[in-house]
């Protein structure tokens, strides 16, 4: 039997600064008469519930529908429903997508919904909102708020009996905003790493990896996808952003390297997977100077490696890495509430 050697210390990287989830609520109301639009209240933020963000790995469903209610207890963690149920809707249009795209903070990916309740649905007076994955009363909530006015105070708002009811949720995925430095061991060599958030570029083929999970999953690369698998890149360094590492293409895994997931344990948010990168990938002339790691849905990150000097390597070296090794890559997900600076 021939035994191909791993590194002795299996690359770990993880995404040290979370991914937050932020949200926003519009309310206008439309006369069935004469089409007439009167904004009733314009954005205020929610509140991100830990139902929602437990179901970021389980549902791709956290926005199929709108609740209101009239109950005035602020909005808690805990909560996983409306205090006062009164109306739902699970009919919504207007489905906008897009990012900051801007080298500017704060960085973010966004999906917008607007729900319509119809005539007489959520006639009469409201207080509270939420949105969530499940038509039962107000139940299975990701996000709740109590409707606020423009001075951020809690309000009541009035529907009439010949009002359609629309309410526009829009939600925010925030990448880290500051590079993070580290460092991390392999095989037996000591490498200062470097990482930061990639490819926010409106456009960029891989934008969808931040607009698109707003309603959907924090998931991980999927095995043998060009789009999603992480990529190795030789000489260059970290772009902006907007989009990846500097130089030539990056390669990525064949099918013959493999992915595990690791579990979710409810109120951790947080979950990790290991990339087994084959001894046949990632041989590059002169070695491994960036990766890429673009999950299905979660963002996208670059990280750039470089040798210490402390040990047989020399200052600012390459990942060596050739068909007599494998290598084993770690990420660690985590995500929270988004806490405006």
């Amino acid at each position: 039997m021939i035994l191909i050697p791993k590194y002795r210390n299996p690359l770990a990287c993880n995404v040290n600064a979370p991914l937050q989830f932020g949200g926003m609520f519009k309310f206008v109301a439309v006369n069935k008469g004469d089409g007439r639009r009167r904004v009733l209240a314009d954005w205020f933020n929610n509140l991100i519930t830990n139902n929602g963000l437990n179901e970021l790995t389980a549902t791709y469903k956290m926005g199929d529908a709108c609740h209101v209610g009239t109950g005035s207890t602020p909005p808690q963690e805990t909560d996983s429903g409306l205090d006062v149920f009164l109306a739902e809707s699970d009919s919504y249009d207007n489905i906008l997508t897009g990012t900051s795209n801007s080298l500017t903070p704060p960085y973010y990916g966004y999906q917008t919904r607007t729900y319509t309740f119809d005539i007489g649905n959520a006639e009469g007076n409201l207080t509270e909102v939420g949105v969530g994955s499940e038509l039962i009363e107000g139940r299975g909530l990701m996000s709740r708020a109590l409707i606020l006015d423009g001075n951020s105070n809690p309000t009541t708002l009035t529907v009439l009996a010949n009002e359609i009811l629309e309410v526009t949720y829009k939600v925010r995925v925030y990448g880290p905003t500051d590079d993070v430095a580290s460092t991390t061991i392999i095989d037996g060599e000591t490498y200062n790493t470097l990482q930061r958030i990639a490819n926010l570029a409106t456009g960029n083929s891989f934008t969808d990896h931040w607009r698109g999970m707003g309603f959907g999953q924090i998931y991980p690369p999927q095995a043998n996808d060009s789009g999603t698998n992480p990529r190795a890149y030789g000489e260059g360094d970290l772009g902006s952003v907007l989009e990846g590492p500097t130089g030539s293409n990056g390669i990525y895994s064949a099918s013959r390297s493999t992915i595990s997931v690791g579990s979710y344990s409810n109120n951790t948010f947080q979950r990790s997977f290991t990339h087994h990168i084959h001894p046949d990938d990632w041989n590059l002339s002169g070695g491994i100077r960036t990766i890429t790691i673009t999950p299905s849905q979660g963002g996208s990150f670059q990280i750039r490696f470089k040798a210490d000097g402390n040990g047989a390597l020399p200052l600012d070296s390459m990942i060596p890495k050739d068909q007599n090794k494998s290598m084993d890559l770690t990420f660690t997900h985590s995500w929270g509430r988004y806490v405006a600076p």
